[in-house]
């Protein structure tokens, strides 16, 4: 009877260990700092600069409260081994995993702490000192709150190679926007906080599990959302010779008219390759 609980006991630790790891995808910092057994992201279709047909560059907003992108931005905390987007963008940062830009070339690297310290905001609020009964001010600093930020922007290639003559697309860099507010909680206005290299980013990305609503028993990596378009956006700019948004020269529901006239012509450009 020994022989068999012993077995059946070394199963239940072994079980319980896992099953604590897959709870936490952040349980010590040697997860971090030691990537060798994180999954390798599959590799993407190479392709030559000089079989490239057509292209178009554009630049897209993923909201998270939207219903499609609700993924993106719960659990708010680590829940059945899951973590939000820009919590594991956050963390990924700390341990040199993703590189924060300033500019979306990717010419002008930041430094973690720099730009945690550059998004702190200190404020002023009245205590009662328990000694004296008298009234104190005292400086609270309160730092970037992952929750707060719920926007991203894409930069993004639309092109068609000659050899396949077939539209494709890469992502080129990805942009949180912290939304700004004043003291009323009205949104103000919208600001880019950095820029990071999708490429650089696909390593950390296909190793973070995100919820799929569609079969709880296959779960969804970051890199699987972006990869395969599980998301809702659209577009605020495409290239063009005064560098503009849509913003700059169409307001209201003329700019979601104009944002998805340039889908259209995107997907346009590769059905006039074939004639029936």
């Amino acid at each position: 009877m020994k022989k068999v609980i012993i077995p059946v006991l070394l199963i239940m630790i072994a079980y319980t260990a896992n099953h604590s790891d897959a709870q936490n995808p952040f349980p010590t910092p040697s997860v971090w700092e030691n990537t060798a057994n994180f999954i390798k992201p599959v590799p993407l279709a190479p392709y030559r600069e000089a079989d490239i047909v057509w292209s178009m560059r554009v630049w897209r907003v993923i909201n998270f409260k939207e219903k499609r992108n609700l993924q993106f931005y719960y659990p708010t905390e680590v829940a059945e081994g899951r973590i939000s987007f820009m919590q594991m963008i956050i963390k990924g940062m700390e341990y040199n995993l993703i590189t924060p830009y300033q500019d979306e070339e990717f010419t002008k690297p930041i430094n973690y702490r720099d730009l945690m310290a550059s998004f702190e905001v200190t404020d002023s609020v009245e205590i009662i000192d328990l000694d004296t009964g008298l009234p104190t001010i005292k400086a609270i600093t309160k730092k970037l709150n992952p929750e707060d930020i719920y926007q991203i922007r894409i930069k993004e290639d639309w092109f068609i190679d000659k050899q396949k003559s077939y539209l494709e697309v890469r992502i080129l860099g990805i942009c949180p926007v912290l939304l700004v507010k004043d003291d009323n909680d009205n949104v103000k206005g919208n600001l880019p906080m950095f820029w990071i290299n999708f490429d650089q980013a696909r390593l950390l990305f296909a190793n973070i599990q995100t919820f799929n609503p569609f079969n709880d028993a296959m779960r969804l990596t970051y890199d699987d959302l972006f990869l395969k378009r599980i998301f809702s956006s659209y577009i605020i700019k495409k290239s063009n010779v005064y560098n503009r948004n849509i913003a700059e020269y169409k307001m209201g529901i003329d700019a979601l008219l104009e944002s998805e006239q340039i889908k259209d012509d995107i997907f346009n450009t590769e059905l006039d390759l074939w004639e029936y």
